[in-house]
């Protein structure tokens, strides 16, 4: 008769709660790689929409409400950061359809020689207000701008 020793009994016990716990964590890791997965073929596929006249509509009314507003802009008891709004809109208005995917990892901007507030260089780069040669594009690789899908998509539909 073979005796088995205590402590066995207990590595089962750990070894099917390690391998229930194991089983848990690589089906988030799963789902997490597939939201991503989801997210950049969605940025994509925003970045490919090509600008329509609603788009460029949509997108002067934006820059002109948020030249006018200013940088930070109250409204009752709220503040309103219109300075990144704008930084945003740049970046989208920046974006290549040509080459979507270099879009949306670069988060390239255009940007003036001046030295302007956000608002005040989207509306100025929008209205077409520098020559080429007097604007350059920034590339911002601080941290990936992922709501610029929805930004782009929405300037498609309305404006800000």
């Amino acid at each position: 008769m073979h005796i088995r020793p205590r402590c066995a009994n207990r590595f089962s016990t750990l070894s099917a709660s390690l391998k229930s716990s194991l089983k848990i964590v690589s089906r988030f890791f799963l789902l997490f790689l597939l939201l991503c997965f989801c997210f950049v073929i969605f940025l994509t596929g925003s970045a490919m929409l090509r600008p329509n006249t609603a788009f460029y509509r949509n997108l002067f009314e934006t820059t002109a409400l948020l030249a006018t507003e200013g940088v930070y802009h109250k409204v009752g008891g709220i503040t309103l950061d219109n300075y990144s709004d704008a930084f945003m809109i740049n970046i989208v208005y920046s974006m290549d359809p040509q080459a979507p995917f270099n879009a949306i990892m670069e988060n390239k901007r255009a940007q003036t020689k001046e030295i302007l507030s956000p608002p005040e260089m989207l509306e100025k780069i929008v209205k077409s207000e520098f020559a080429p040669e007097n604007l350059g594009y920034q590339k911002y690789f601080r941290y990936w701008h992922g709501g610029t899908a929805l930004w782009r998509t929405f300037l498609f539909f309305g404006n800000y």
